[in-house]
């Protein structure tokens, strides 16, 4: 209930029960456990863009898991915690070296997109330990005007 109170789930606002709908869908096809937590205490409206902005994020972040992690497992939660918009992702993916990075378009995509809105983006992985992302964005950088 508490990311229907930021407008997070409104069927004709959001995309996220699509998002939901796509999960489920790639989780029968590649036998992926997708688990969801959304706790936002307070009842402020995202605009619709930011909205989309954050659909667009957690698309790309499970595309890349589909892609390249071999995961049998996501986990994604998203809350707000000191003024700020926390989402975090994680997979038990086969994961990557840090050191031998390389920004795709996909990396590039969800870091602009977050930068956008003045917010900041954490990657951790390490070889066979999955991918960690943690993103912040100021909640009110993401609200109605």
């Amino acid at each position: 209930d508490g990311i229907r109170d930021i407008g997070v789930t409104g069927v004709q606002t959001c995309a996220l029960p699509d998002l939901i709908e796509m999960m489920n869908q790639y989780s029968a096809v590649k036998y992926m456990d997708f688990n969801l937590n959304f706790t936002v205490p307070r009842p402020e409206r995202l605009d619709f863009n930011a909205q989309t902005t954050l659909y667009r994020i957690v698309q790309e972040m499970t595309n890349n898991t589909l892609k390249y992690a071999d995961a049998t497992k996501v986990d994604l939660a998203i809350s707000v915690i000191s003024k700020n918009l926390v989402m975090k992702y994680r997979d038990n993916g086969k994961g990557f070296s840090m050191e031998n990075i390389k920004l795709g378009v996909g990396l590039k995509s969800i870091n602009s997109r977050v930068k956008f809105y003045n917010g900041e983006v954490e990657l951790k992985s390490s070889p066979n330990n999955g991918v960690n992302f943690i993103i912040q964005i100021p909640l009110d950088n993401l609200l109605k005007k």
